[in-house]
């Protein structure tokens, strides 16, 4: 029965005596008949060695005296009073208590490994059985059943936590092989597989999602050392790369610059595309609403049949064609080499009712392009403009009628 006493001694007692032997003991203690009495019976209640209890115990002790925090080797170094390299000396039972679930590494890779960087979490149910002095219950999970956004954080963390670019590529490609059934894995490895480093293009993307589930920006030069160290030649290359808009992440629509200047001041964010990617049907939670502003799906437009004269028809079904995602991309390649803005401009004439916007609605429905349509006489600022380039940043139509229409990526 919940909340029933069924273990025949005090847990709590008994890890207050071990801890209190341990503490500050630099990990050579005198034994006690209490202090071995209840360091056997902790290593029966847990299942676990006897350096697996002390470990467990100085992890317990740091968790109460600290309200509840996290710990690393340091702290653990700390209680005991002994050195980080006396503590790591006990990494396999601290693995131990990471198979069995009694801890989870925030920061590694993989939960129950033991990494470059550390951060030791109790679990809540090893907490609420030894509080109410219960048996030892423990749910695990499945093997890669961990959520999207948990995941993407702790590949961030490994990302900015290590210099060494060989071994990040290792472990997130050993991550990626066992959580390829994540949605969001999958479609990651699908788009960003034509470059010779797409490896590290993908952690510069992990990197990118992780700094934006904690709720900021990722700054260019920042966010290329985290993944390639500070390396310049490296660095540089895929500098170029950005700041002339023909990386694999920019040309994909992965990410986008909310701010692009020189190396040291641009910053980039992930893309609608991304957040869908990301968080599916919660990514609206995330997109931008501004004032005077419509969005259209193309799945949301009814189909119309229009009739134009040969020489208007032709130029429709020349723009129709220019959208389609291969000549899009050509196009843009080309305009990019000449040094010229990305993207296609259009203006449509003619008296009103003749047929300006519907066209629009019909060509955004016939390519799958979502339509952002903006009505300027609702525009208050001086900054509206801006505001919408940075929402849109895509292939744009302009209407005499005085409404910006643009056609979403």
């Amino acid at each position: 029965m919940a909340g029933k006493r069924n273990v025949d001694f005090k847990v709590l007692d008994a890890i207050s005596v071990v801890s209190k032997k341990l503490s500050d003991s630099d990990l050579k203690i005198r034994r006690t008949k209490s202090f071995s009495t209840a360091e056997e019976q902790l290593a029966s209640y847990f299942g676990i060695t006897s350096g697996a209890v002390w470990m467990l115990s100085a992890i317990i002790s740091y968790y109460f005296d600290n309200q509840g925090e996290s710990c690393n080797f340091n702290d653990i170094a700390s209680f005991f009073n002994s050195s980080v390299m006396s503590i790591i000396a006990y990494s396999s039972d601290i693995e131990r208590l990471l198979t069995k679930g009694y801890i989870r590494n925030k920061y590694g890779m993989d939960e129950e490994e033991i990494g470059l960087k550390n951060e030791f979490e109790l679990s809540t149910e090893l907490i609420d059985c030894i509080l109410h002095n219960k048996k030892i219950r423990i749910s695990k999970k499945k093997q890669g059943d961990e959520s999207t956004t948990a995941l993407v954080k702790r590949m961030g963390a490994l990302i900015s936590s290590s210099e060494d670019v060989n071994y990040k590529c290792s472990r997130v490609s050993d991550i990626e092989e066992k959580c390829a059934h994540n949605t969001f894995i999958a479609q990651t490895l699908r788009i960003v597989t034509s470059s010779s480093h797409d490896c590290t293009d993908r952690m510069f993307f992990y990197d990118a999602c992780s700094d934006f589930l904690e709720g900021t920006e990722s700054r260019l030069l920042r966010t290329i050392t985290d993944v390639y160290g500070d390396t310049n030649d490296v660095k540089f290359s895929v500098a170029n790369a950005f700041l002339n808009e023909r990386h694999i992440l920019l040309t994909s629509g992965l990410l986008e610059f909310t701010r692009k200047g020189c190396l040291t001041d641009s910053k980039l964010t992930i893309s609608s595309k991304a957040k869908e990617m990301l968080l599916g049907e919660n990514a609206w939670l995330f997109q931008e609403n501004t004032k005077g502003t419509d969005i259209i799906r193309p799945e949301d437009i009814r189909q119309k049949k229009l009739f134009y004269s040969a020489e208007n028809e032709e130029e429709i079904s020349r723009l129709k064609d220019s959208l389609q995602d291969e000549k899009l991309r050509s196009i843009k390649e080309r305009l990019a080499e000449k040094g010229l803005p990305k993207g296609i401009a259009v203006l449509l004439y003619g008296l009103p009712g003749t047929g300006k916007t519907e066209s629009v609605y019909q060509i955004a429905r016939e390519t799958g392009r979502t339509i952002l349509h903006v009505d300027i006489s609702n525009s208050k600022s001086c900054w509206f403009g801006d505001k919408i380039h940075a929402l849109c940043r895509s292939e744009r139509i302009e209407s005499s009628a005085g409404r910006r229409i643009g056609f979403g990526k």
